[in-house]
């Protein structure tokens, strides 16, 4: 597999994380106004939501393909607010060895403002229900992803559709939420990236919520 292959795993690995790290709860319906939300507005929905729920650990299982290639990683997901993770990968298969088994990141919801600008924000039709449709783009050339597009359930506030467009292709990601412990987190999910005929499918099971982690958890080593 190229570097850039493995590059492209790496990437879907990272993201996989930060969909079972979306932590999201149930809002006030949408009223019956068409009106836009500023994207400040939005940002503020998506992370001040389930305010109880300060860090989770889950076990997941990716189930993936790779052109003619199956493979499947037992991994667990450790998340904290505001946006820290750590995916742990218990058997990570050769191609993946090179770049290690532990993967963390710490940032902030604020992050997403100062990083990025939307192009366009507006209503789409999901079948019969309005959903919210933001296109972003980098405000930084270090920036990475350059581009990023979400469709956000604007009666839940769920982030239910998640394209990150990067130079060298698209990771496309959709997960699926149901209830747990009162709080609405990611049962599933499924990843794509054409690029590198890369698909994955996504479980999640045997939530612990509220579970204490030292800081030195989210360290970058």
């Amino acid at each position: 597999m190229s570097a850039r292959g493995i590059a492209a795993l790496r990437v879907a690995g990272k993201w996989c994380g930060i969909a079972a790290a979306l932590i999201v709860a149930l809002a006030p319906p949408l009223s019956g106004e068409a009106r836009i939300p500023a994207f400040e507005e939005i940002v503020r929905n998506l992370v001040s939501v389930n305010a109880s729920l300060q860090t989770f650990q889950v076990d997941q299982v990716v189930d993936a393909r790779v052109l003619i290639f199956r493979y499947r990683l037992q991994t667990t997901v450790y998340a904290a607010r505001p946006a820290r993770y750590r995916v742990v990968v218990h058997n990570p298969p050769w191609f993946l060895r090179p770049i290690g088994d532990v993967f963390a990141h710490s940032g902030r919801p604020e992050d997403l403002l100062v990083n990025y600008a939307p192009r366009a924000v507006a209503w789409r039709m999901d079948g019969s229900r309005p959903i919210l449709w933001l296109d972003l783009g980098r405000q930084f050339s270090t920036v990475n992803p350059p581009g990023v597009e979400a469709f956000v359930d604007p009666g839940r506030w769920l982030v239910e559709r998640l394209a990150l467009h990067y130079e060298w292709g698209s990771v496309f990601a959709e997960p699926r939420y149901e209830s747990v412990g009162g709080f609405l987190l990611p049962s599933a999910a499924s990843v794509r990236v054409p690029r590198f005929g890369l698909e994955a499918a996504l479980a999640y099971q045997n939530y612990r919520l509220n579970v204490f982690f030292p800081d030195s958890m989210f360290a970058r080593k």
